[in-house]
């Protein structure tokens, strides 16, 4: 469904990026500075909870799937067959962009800065398409989809699709390691400080 994957991806470009600075926003960054919890395990809380959201959505989206058919009295309904169409080619880049916006959030001064460069990076894929410039190894996220359908839910390039997903994965991975070297935690700090911290890790 369109609707499901603008909300998916609304989900993962901004809210995503305000998680990371919610903390100081709610006026509460100095006393998770002061917890016993360490910074991967902020950062894992965090795409934790953005993975429930998108598979939240995307349940969302195969409920109304659902209901539709019954509407129009089609009741022979396959849940595992809605969750393969949904799962691979919808929620798998949907959580990977997450991930590399919550990472870009962190090695930001801000959320905006953070908003703006992945909008760039969303535009300039969608640039590329239009000029013809578009390849799964340079266009943030464009992997090649498996075309799956009820009677194939393999697709016939789905292990192409997965390639792809997980070469861009690995990149998102390489950005997570950098944001947990300078995670902004506590009181605003200049990147002279954030870089001093992340070399006593």
């Amino acid at each position: 469904l369109p609707w499901a994957i603008m909300a998916g991806l609304a989900i993962a470009v901004f809210h995503a990026a305000d998680t990371v600075w919610r903390d100081r926003d709610l006026r509460v960054a100095e006393i998770i500075d002061a917890s016993p919890v360490t910074d991967l395990a902020l950062m894992a809380a965090k795409l934790a909870s953005m993975g429930v959201v998108l598979a939240i959505v995307a349940a969302a989206a195969c409920a109304t799937i659902f209901g539709v058919q019954v509407w129009q009295t089609y009741v022979d309904g396959r849940p595992e067959v809605y969750s393969v169409l949904l799962a691979g080619p919808v929620l798998a880049p949907l959580f990977v962009l997450a991930a590399t916006s919550i990472a870009i959030a962190a090695l930001s001064p801000n959320r905006y800065v953070g908003w703006g460069i992945m909008a760039g990076l969303l535009a300039l894929t969608a640039v590329g398409e239009a000029k013809g410039f578009a390849h799964p190894l340079w266009d943030f996220m464009d992997t090649p989809s498996g075309s799956p359908s009820e009677m194939n839910l393999a697709g016939d390039g789905t292990g192409v699709f997965w390639w792809f997903t997980l070469y861009w994965t690995l990149g998102a991975g390489a950005l997570l390691t950098l944001a947990w070297l300078a995670w902004p935690r506590g009181l605003p700090m200049g990147w002279r400080r954030r870089w001093i911290r992340s070399r006593q890790r």
